[in-house]
């Protein structure tokens, strides 16, 4: 649609105006994925400190308490176990670049 102005120009009429964008997640939600999301960098990176790994890992028991608490016990996966191990696999191993084979699997 084609609108036009005081000086008699001709310019494309902008429509309906847009919806303010809703978040997709409910506060609870997103509180727990930042928990997982700050686990996820802490535990990932390329060099770590025996203290990140303490932080990384209390964030991610946190992260997967408020999962239990909002989805159920049975939107829990496999996935969320062996996410369990990382800190002692980092322990005993180093970071987990060092040691994970992603690539060749």
């Amino acid at each position: 649609m084609v609108a036009s102005t005081k000086k008699g120009k001709k310019v494309k009429d902008p429509g309906p105006a847009l919806e303010e964008p809703r978040p997709r997640l409910q506060p609870e939600e997103m509180q727990a994925y930042m928990k997982l999301a700050t686990a996820l960098k802490i535990l990932l990176s390329g060099s770590i400190f025996t203290t990140q790994i303490d932080r990384g890992e209390s964030l991610l028991f946190n992260y997967l308490r408020d999962f239990k608490r909002l989805y159920g016990g049975d939107g829990l996966m496999p996935n969320h176990h062996f996410a369990v191990h990382i800190a002692a696999q980092i322990r005993d191993y180093g970071p987990v670049y060092s040691f994970w084979s992603f690539l060749p699997e």
